[in-house]
């Protein structure tokens, strides 16, 4: 009994633990402070923010034409978008300091809304990449420095030539994770899923409406063969009765 009650207690621990250094959060449209506090606050933490909306409104295309007006005058931009005649999403980038406004602006439109907020800290990734980058161009430099002696040989002179374009690549790579990072870090990635907003009674006229018109099709041409058919077979009949 103690040893399961040991272990029990290890599970638990390891859980608290796994739990507490977490980095990646999420909300819901019913976290009311939000709005009230605001989702973006200063702070010396690297935080990436990502905020997706399912969004039903009965003129998507002007909602579409408002929203992107107004990403547009916040110095934002679209990433991407699908549109089809009831359907539609569109990926915005928005200022990462702006993001508190625009949630407010969309929480005020009439459309219905449901909205999930995810955001990922990633100061110590974001910061161990900078002491990479600070390093690797201190060897660089010792790396440069060292091809300024004249008494290298051709070998040598190579060898560390050859160091340097290594150096160079891992610097390039990191810079480039480091861009990408960084874009994500002062933008937001908004994603917006539009519907239109159906009245349930009125599709359920037309789910009938269109069941009927295709037993009609369905049913006119046969109908109409089997009659025929009928007809013939009638009159050879009462021919022979005749007879």
């Amino acid at each position: 009994m103690k040893k399961f009650l040991k272990f029990l207690f290890i599970i638990v621990f390891l859980l608290t633990l796994a739990s507490c250094g977490s980095t990646k959060s999420e909300y819901n449209h019913s976290d009311s402070s939000i709005y009230n506090d605001g989702l973006v606050y200063s702070s010396d933490r690297k935080i990436i923010y990502k905020v997706n909306y399912n969004y039903s409104a009965k003129n998507i295309k002007d909602e579409i034409k408002d929203i992107r007006n107004y990403v547009i005058s916040e110095s934002g931009y679209i990433e991407s978008s699908y549109e089809d005649k009831k359907y539609a999403y569109y990926i915005y980038r928005i200022p990462t300091d702006k993001l508190n406004d625009f949630m407010k602006y969309i929480d005020e439109k009439t459309g219905y809304k449901d909205m999930n907020v995810s955001t990922t800290d990633v100061t110590t990734s974001y910061n161990y990449v900078g002491d990479i980058l600070t390093d690797l161009s201190n060897r660089k430099t010792k790396y440069e420095q060292m091809l300024e002696n004249n008494d290298l040989t051709y070998d040598e002179r190579l060898q560390i030539e050859n160091q340097i374009d290594k150096i160079r690549n891992e610097i390039a790579d990191y810079e480039s994770r480091v861009i990408s990072q960084q874009e994500d870090l002062e933008y937001a990635k908004v994603t917006i899923n539009y519907r239109i907003k159906t009245n349930p009674f009125l599709d359920f006229l037309v789910s009938v409406a269109l069941y009927v018109g295709i037993v009609t099709i369905i049913f006119i041409p046969f109908g109409t063969v089997g009659l025929i058919i009928f007809l013939i077979f009638r009159k050879k009949k009462n021919k022979l009765e005749e007879a």
